[in-house]
């Protein structure tokens, strides 16, 4: 269930997350999910989800962003 909500949140640009998220419910309803289980998880994944978002933005030090990692790939002109 995770990875519907997480495909729904993080591959969509914010402008579709409404969509998303109901169409995520409507298929966990029509999957016979209980109401209860479907709104506490999605509730509790929507909070980590953004908690993430805002503590990466937290570190920031010296004009330097620590949360993007280097790139092992170098590209090779001949």
């Amino acid at each position: 269930m995770f990875g519907l909500l997480d495909k729904a949140l993080l591959l969509s640009d914010s402008a579709f997350h409404e969509k998303n998220i109901i169409f995520t419910i409507n298929n966990l309803i029509e999957n016979d999910y209980p109401f209860k289980f479907i709104f506490d998880t999605i509730n509790n994944r929507i909070k980590n989800i953004f908690n993430r978002r805002i503590s990466r933005k937290d570190k920031v030090v010296n004009d330097v962003d620590l949360t993007v990692k280097p790139s092992w790939l170098t590209y090779v002109t001949i």
